[in-house]
């Protein structure tokens, strides 16, 4: 039992920090966000999510596996600081080696794609590109890094030192008069100090005597950590698929007001889903160790945690089904109403990713990564052929076609498989999330009815916001779906 107090203590520490760190980030990115928008305007601010495609699909090369791998490897050797260390060595020596020349290549190329993409200002911002694609995959193998050794609040803290700086240096630059470049080269320095800080703190807690020859020779070979990385880059490759390749199709095929408003539309989308992305990211090492203890404690928590995610998913979704033409115009103005179709359907995306951090963690602790290799890579195929087909005829809305016919059955069949692994019951979770998604259609009704009968000034919808949700909860803690004793417990301890 104290072996799961600690491991619960340990979760909801790293939970608790990593979300509060994303929601001062979250706020901070997403009035930065919404001021660039607005000062540059649609006609502008589409090359803002080109370049993360461009950035985003050249991590694909980039990172190629390599920073879930060493989690992984670095999961297993917990409480040993020597290999822990050693192999902290190795993966650095391995990123910088694979990563550089994939940087000089996406240089060197980019004035091939801004002829390709039609986008004429994209070549000026070949050497930020390729500075952005360094600096973004060193973020992710350190913060997996820091994940996989159960130092998740380390992130966050960090996060919420440096992170500011990001939207303030944007908004500077903005403001200076530098456009879009001001964009860029703000998101550069701030990951610049955040990386030297990230590294400087990494060294110093792994940092050991050199282990001696018994332990160094259990210690994995770079060789094992590449071949463990190689169904997981094919994992990160499709993730990527989803996020980026529908920004790039949609700007081949259309203009770049376009890629703005679907821009607008999927950043928001993703940028709701961060607390969940947080708690998958803190709870989901995790399940290794109280493996160790039962499997009782294992399902508990995987139940628990997939209840209380959907609990959260299914409010959130309803009220951006509801407000979402609202929501556009007061963040974005009026310019960006456009977006409200697409990020109304992304409600869905809304709901099925608030479990994707979770269980796809889950599987890949769970040594199920090459299962979901198979799956991921089937359904990327699935998406990229959908949006070549789609795009053409129905623009963005074909784009978030794409993404929900495609996603949605992945994180589906990602529940199914982590529950059959650790023999939970389908027709539990099923019979649980359908009775969440009962009361959300419920909740959605309310809403709709505060909607059209109040007042259209913001404070009115604020209260038919509080009053759906307020009945939401009221619904699910008389079906025990939200249960006091359970929010007073740290996964089996009383605070």
């Amino acid at each position: 039992m104290n072996t799961m107090n600690g491991i619960g203590k340990k979760s909801l520490s790293g939970t608790f920090w990593l979300t509060f760190s994303n929601i001062v980030n979250l706020a901070l990115s997403g009035g930065a966000l919404i001021y660039i928008a607005r000062r540059l305007g649609p006609e502008s601010f589409g090359y803002v999510p080109l370049v993360a495609a461009i950035v985003g699909t050249s991590m694909i090369f980039a990172d190629v596996g390599l920073a879930p791998s060493t989690a992984r490897f670095l999961a297993e050797a917990q409480g040993d600081r020597s290999k822990v260390w050693k192999l902290f060595k190795r993966s650095l020596g391995l990123r910088l080696m694979l990563l550089v020349p994939v940087c000089a290549c996406l240089y060197l190329v980019t004035g091939l794609l801004g002829r390709f993409l039609h986008a004429p200002l994209l070549p000026a911002f070949g050497w930020l590109m390729a500075l952005l694609l360094f600096l973004l995959t060193m973020q992710l193998w350190i913060t997996k890094v820091c994940e996989g050794t159960g130092n998740v609040h380390v992130t966050a803290k960090v996060n919420l030192l440096v992170r500011w700086t990001e939207p303030a240096l944007q908004i500077l630059l903005v403001v200076a008069g530098f456009g879009l470049m001001g964009v860029f080269v703000g998101r550069a320095a701030a990951y610049i100090l955040s990386l030297g800080v990230f590294l400087t703190l990494m060294i110093r807690m792994f940092r050991a005597k050199e282990p001696p020859p018994s332990e160094a020779e259990s210690t994995p070979t770079p060789s094992r950590i590449l071949a463990y990385a190689l169904p997981l880059m094919v994992i990160h490759a499709s993730t990527l698929i989803y996020t980026q390749s529908d920004i790039l199709m949609l700007k081949y095929f259309g203009g770049i007001e376009e890629v703005s408003y679907y821009g607008v539309a999927t950043r928001m989308a993703h940028l709701i889903r961060v607390p969940a992305a947080a708690f998958g990211a803190s709870t989901a090492p995790l399940l290794m160790l109280l493996r160790r203890e039962s499997l009782e404690r294992v399902q508990e928590t995987i139940t628990k945690s997939l209840r209380y995610l959907a609990v959260a998913a299914v409010f959130v979704s309803a009220v951006v089904v509801i407000y979402a033409r609202e929501i556009v115009e007061i963040l974005f103005s009026a310019r960006y109403l456009s977006a409200s179709t697409p990020l109304r359907l992304y409600t869905i995306f809304i709901f099925f990713s608030a479990f994707s951090a979770f269980v796809s963690l889950s599987l890949d602790y769970s040594g199920l990564a090459m299962r979901r290799m198979i799956l991921v890579a089937v359904s990327a195929s699935c998406n990229v052929l959908l949006n070549l087909i789609l795009i053409p005829r129905y623009g963005m809305m074909g784009a978030a076609y794409a993404t929900q016919i495609t996603f949605s059955p992945l994180v589906a069949i990602y529940i199914l498989l982590i529950a059959k692994h650790y023999r939970i019951a389908c027709s539990r979770i099923l019979g649980m999330l359908l009775g969440i998604i009962g009361i959300g259609v419920i909740t959605c009704g309310v809403l709709y009815l505060c909607y059209r009968l109040l007042p259209q000034a913001i404070i009115f919808q604020i209260l038919g916001i509080l009053i759906g949700g307020s009945l939401y909860l009221y619904i699910a803690a008389r079906m025990n779906l939200v249960k006091k004793s359970e929010l007073r417990t740290l996964y089996g301890r009383k605070r």
